[in-house]
């Protein structure tokens, strides 16, 4: 009797402990650049399955152009909550904004699944942007 309880509590430890690891686990994505006039994949393929997430990634301009702004496009979302530098861009299909070419700004995509993608449009002529620090923490619902 006592070997099943001492089992029966080290298999709901061992479970409990699995669900705080994936409930607590922060995972890095893969940065990438978007060369001028091209679209490139924001990809959450990595994103443990059934666990939402928080994504937040450093964006960034060569700033070749001289310009203070490059202007981009988040394309192809899903509908995901996705804020630039604070802008939400959440309900339309290419939601445009600006990116400034003289400091690192953020990108950040609430409650993302596993699976999920979005798409980002350069819509520079002459400046590459840098999609870099993507980490993806679990989404904690208050």
């Amino acid at each position: 009797m006592k070997i099943r309880k001492i089992v029966s509590l080290l298999g709901i430890l061992v479970l409990s402990g699995s669900v705080f690891a994936t409930t607590s686990s922060v995972i890095k994505l893969d940065g990438f650049q978007v060369l001028p006039n091209q679209i490139s994949e924001l990809s959450f393929k990595k994103l443990l399955d059934g666990v939402s997430y928080d994504v937040t990634c450093n964006i960034s301009s060569n700033g070749i152009s001289k310009q203070d702004w490059d202007d981009i496009q988040i394309i192809d979302s899903h509908d995901l909550d996705v804020q630039v530098d604070n802008i939400n861009l959440k309900g339309s299909t290419y939601k445009q904004t600006e990116i400034s070419t003289k400091e690192t700004g953020f990108i950040t995509v609430r409650t993302v699944m596993n699976g999920n993608s979005i798409k980002i449009r350069n819509l520079d002529d002459t400046d590459t942007i840098t999609i870099s620090n993507c980490f993806g923490q679990p989404t904690h619902f208050n």
